[in-house]
């Protein structure tokens, strides 16, 4: 269920990069300018200015996706240790495979054990 917010969705498809991040992307774009730069000086400066912007948003981006799978991973180790796995859908038709599965395993151990 979507939260009910005021602020835009940045980028609905990732979640793992925060609102700071993308903002800094939206600041790297400066490829005209140096492309443009009339002279060899004022190019060097923005060049560097780009690469400097475009380090810190990859350091970021790294981060967040840094943070974001060890909230993930915590969540996960929270909810085994309170036995909340999912539940299947299907419970009976799980059950059947189960066993199938079990059923064919044994069988496979007395075949090779003999």
């Amino acid at each position: 269920m979507p939260r009910s917010t005021r602020l835009p969705v940045v980028h609905p498809h990732r979640v793992d990069i925060s609102r700071d991040a993308s903002e800094r992307c939206g600041k790297t774009r400066k490829k005209a300018r140096i492309n443009n730069s009339r002279t060899q000086a004022a190019k060097l400066k923005t060049q560097e200015e780009y690469t400097e912007a475009n380090r810190s948003v990859k350091r970021s981006i790294r981060a967040d996706k840094r943070n974001y799978r060890e909230t993930l991973a915590t969540e996960a180790e929270e909810a085994t240790y309170q036995n909340l796995r999912c539940v299947p859908h299907h419970q009976e038709f799980s059950r059947k495979v189960c066993k199938a599965r079990e059923a064919s395993k044994e069988q496979n151990w007395r075949n090779n054990n003999r």
